[in-house]
């Protein structure tokens, strides 16, 4: 039964979840992705309706992170000083990089990372007057109080792990009752304050107030499901799952996929109520602006050569200074917490490449399908082909750009 649920939400029983799969090897965790209009993610006004379409920001960029390989681990981009930025047009995709980039060298900033800055800090917005697991949800502090993520099981393109390390999709509460949702790889990522009328939406679908019925490990269904772990509370993903580290009773992990299957509860429901607030949230919350992730590899592995009809160019100067070869990290495979970061000007120009992707300027997909369904952004310089793995960076990130869960 937890195999039929799990693939049911996947596939999207749901009518307000369904949408292509993607294709090729990371095809399985596309599955259950809403279709999307090619102008995600939406600035949407609040008290809108679930899916219904909203204009886009013409400032909504999008970004995520593919993984990298030691060689480049924990790696800054530098943005171009403004000398540089006169002598070339970040934007220009010819093909050839202009003579006035290529200056920005890479620099080693292990003690940087991802890590919250004062811009980054939102104000505590916790509703007043809030009781039981509402009030463990927005407990006022900073850190995670509630998480649902999955992971792939199966093969990625090398490269692809940057962007589903810390989960291909996502829901992040914080005890200050701010939020990130992310719903599938290539896809922006969004947050938002929970509201009083959200967090009862989040305790009625996730079935919180019966959470401790749920806690524990659960086999996975079938070859190539998720990696699916809940956890509420600040416990932690434990091994093995439960209801350990609980909060007045409240609390602990739900994990399928772990070692062991210590659970015996149906989670049909569990899984149907993440992937309805996760799609509520989504619609509600705003892009997330800042750092990026990302890794650009030479070659264009698993990519048919269709997907280079109209590939973006290279906007950070030489992309030599930044790529790895795919022979190196077939080899080595993806570790993940090695990606790039992108900050400031350089993460504005990666953004600027990524949403010509997401707006169909650029090749990758066909026509009406949603970013999650790509492998990679194509990228072309100078007759020599790359593949480009980007995400959005969450203030929850440690210095590697893993999410502690």
């Amino acid at each position: 039964m937890l195999g039929a649920a799990v693939l049911c939400m996947l596939q999207a029983c749901s009518s307000d979840l369904s949408g292509p799969a993607g294709d090729g090897p990371g095809a399985m965790e596309n599955m259950g992705a809403q279709e999307a209009d090619p102008h995600e993610p939406r600035d949407r006004p609040e008290g809108s309706k679930r899916g219904a379409p909203q204009p886009s920001p013409d400032d909504a960029h999008g970004s995520e992170t593919r993984p990298g390989v030691g060689v480049v681990t924990n790696m800054v981009d530098a943005a171009p000083s403004d000398a540089d930025a006169a002598a070339g047009d970040p934007e220009d995709d010819t093909g050839t990089p202009d003579s006035g980039e290529g200056t920005e060298t890479p620099v080693d900033d292990r003690e940087k990372g991802a890590v919250r800055d004062a811009g980054d800090s939102p104000p505590r917005e916790v509703p007043p007057d809030l009781t039981g697991v509402e009030a463990l949800l927005c407990d006022g502090d900073p850190g995670i109080t509630f998480a649902g993520r999955m992971l792939p099981t199966g093969l990625t393109a090398p490269g692809g792990g940057v962007m589903t390390e810390n989960g291909f999709r996502f829901l992040l509460v914080e005890g200050t009752c701010r939020y990130w949702v992310q719903r599938g790889k290539l896809e922006r990522v969004v947050t938002g304050s929970l509201t009083k009328p959200n967090l009862e939406m989040l305790r009625n679908a996730l079935d919180l107030d019966n959470w401790q019925a749920l806690a524990g490990d659960y086999p996975i269904g079938f070859p190539g499901a998720p990696d699916i772990a809940y956890i509420l509370g600040r416990g932690g993903l434990q091994t093995p799952c439960g209801s350990g580290g609980a909060t007045g009773g409240r609390g602990g992990c739900v994990h399928v996929g772990g070692s062991s299957a210590t659970g015996s509860a149906d989670l049909r429901s569990l899984h149907m109520g993440f992937a309805e607030a996760l799609e509520h949230l989504y619609t509600a919350g705003e892009a997330v602006q800042g750092d990026i992730r990302y890794l650009l590899v030479r070659g264009k592995g698993i990519l048919p050569d269709q997907v280079y009809s109209a590939p973006s160019g290279w906007p950070l100067g030489d992309p030599e200074d930044f790529a790895i070869d795919e022979a190196e990290i077939n080899q080595t495979g993806y570790m993940p917490g090695t990606g790039r970061l992108a900050t400031g000007e350089a993460a504005t120009q990666l953004r600027q490449v990524w949403q010509r992707f997401i707006d169909f300027e650029v090749s990758g997909r066909f026509e009406g399908q949603p970013p999650s369904g790509s492998e990679a952004i194509p990228i072309e310089v100078m007759g020599v082909r790359y593949q480009l793995f980007v995400r959005d960076a969450v203030p929850l990130e440690e210095a590697s750009g893993l999410i502690a869960y």
